[in-house]
């Protein structure tokens, strides 16, 4: 993640730097010219940080075998369908309205 934001900032530089050589500059008119440089390559890399911030990652081994990692998948799993089975959803007539009700007998 670091790496990428990193990245794309040097990229922004690079870019911006070619902008301002090769174009008249009324680009980044708004932007006083000395923070120009700095500032704007910080758009793209928001943008990377973000998207790999929210992006979804695989799950990393435990590191410790797979027999460990299933074993603590199939406690999870357990788990899931324990807290599950404890919990129904009540629906009214009408359709529109439910409500989650804990069987806390089951405990």
């Amino acid at each position: 993640m670091k790496v990428a934001t990193i990245g794309s900032y040097l990229a922004g530089v690079v870019g911006l730097a070619l902008v301002a050589a090769l174009s008249d500059g009324s680009l980044l008119a708004a932007i006083p010219a000395p923070y120009a440089v700095f500032l704007a390559p910080l758009v793209p890399a928001a943008v990377a940080f973000l998207t790999a911030y929210l992006t979804q990652h695989t799950p990393r081994s435990s590191g410790l075998g797979d027999a460990v990692d299933q074993a603590i998948a199939e406690k999870a799993r357990v788990a899931v369908e324990e807290a599950a089975s404890r919990v129904k959803v009540l629906v009214d007539e009408t359709g529109q309205q439910a409500r989650l009700e804990v069987d806390e007998a089951a405990r």
